[in-house]
């Protein structure tokens, strides 16, 4: 996690409430990516637990066969996050309910994304990575999603702005624009939105904030 972060600590407190008050899957239409899903990575024969689990989400938004989105990762009492840098981190093709992406770490090179697959089982989501970790890489190598009954995650600004990125991705089939003003897409940072350069690098659009502090986390176990 980010050292300006001042909401870092209050995450595993959070999500324990969720936990315990259960969450909420929403059915997935076949083939169907577009929306927020969520995951517990926790360590193999564990069982849910705030300070022991890791948190994955990710916001999707699919058109036709084109996939776009946005992903966050934070490990056990988010001592460390990876996210998105600025605007769309996740981009793919998608065929007979598998997406095959690329998502662009925060704590890897810009040229050097992550490679993975996403396929739709049974209503819920199944990542699978299908290149080699780096020493540093925090995202796992499995994680079984549920979809979330929450329409967005992130805060208002930078979820309109995420939307309208991964759909001009998604038409024109080209690298998305970046979101600035930021500070990237995690679960970090200030509320509020600043202005000046904003989405797409078009001046007069008020900047992106950083989402909403945690998202629910379904109880289930996943080896990591």
């Amino acid at each position: 996690m980010r050292a300006s972060c001042p909401s870092a600590f209050a995450i595993a407190a959070v999500v324990a409430v969720l936990v315990a008050l259960g969450s909420v899957a929403v059915p997935a239409a076949a083939s169907d990516f577009t929306g927020v899903w969520t995951a517990a990575v926790c360590p193999g024969g564990t069982k849910y637990a705030p300070g022991k689990c890791s948190q994955f989400v990710l916001e999707l938004f699919q058109k036709q066969d084109r996939l776009c989105g946005s992903h966050t990762f934070a490990t056990a009492s988010a001592t460390m996050v990876d996210e998105a840098a600025s605007g769309p981190s996740i981009l793919g093709s998608i065929a007979d309910d598998t997406a095959n992406v690329s998502l662009v770490s925060s704590r890897a090179r810009p040229d050097a994304p992550v490679s993975g697959q996403l396929k739709m089982t049974g209503g819920g989501l199944q990542w699978k990575r299908t290149d080699k970790p780096g020493r540093d890489d925090l995202l796992p190598a499995t994680a079984s999603f549920t979809r979330s009954r929450y329409k967005t995650l992130f805060s208002p600004v930078y979820a309109q702005q995420l939307s309208a990125a991964c759909n001009l991705a998604n038409t024109q089939q080209s690298a998305p624009p970046a979101i600035n003003g930021s500070g990237g897409s995690g679960v970090s940072g200030s509320s509020e939105a600043s202005a000046g350069t904003g989405a797409a690098g078009n001046p007069g659009v008020p900047a992106a904030s950083p989402p909403r502090e945690i998202p629910p986390i379904p109880d289930h176990r996943e080896g990591g």
